[in-house]
């Protein structure tokens, strides 16, 4: 080979190596932008659910007071204007 011809072909392939680089470049940008905005879904995500977790709990709590019976006498007296036996209800 000539001088010539091995400058054309370390040319061409330093050129093939730079597109090859600016490639794989582009395409890791590509994963780390898709990486962050999986993450701050998921964070959001996150911040959701805990917060529909405290709206369970509330809703538990709610629920298990409601078949108490402190609710139902509760409810009997206010709602209902019920009184127990031997007791008389004052009427403001």
């Amino acid at each position: 080979m000539d001088r010539k011809t091995l400058k054309r072909i370390v040319i061409l392939i330093t050129a093939a190596a730079t597109l090859l680089a600016a490639i794989l470049v582009v395409t890791l940008i590509g994963y780390v932008v898709s990486i962050t905005s999986q993450q701050r879904k998921n964070e959001m995500l996150r911040v959701e659910l805990a917060r529909l977790i405290d709206t369970r709990d509330g809703l538990d709590a709610e629920i298990e007071y409601r078949l108490s019976d402190d609710f139902t006498v509760r409810y009997a007296r206010e709602s209902l204007g019920l009184v127990k036996p031997g007791e008389h209800k004052i009427t403001p």
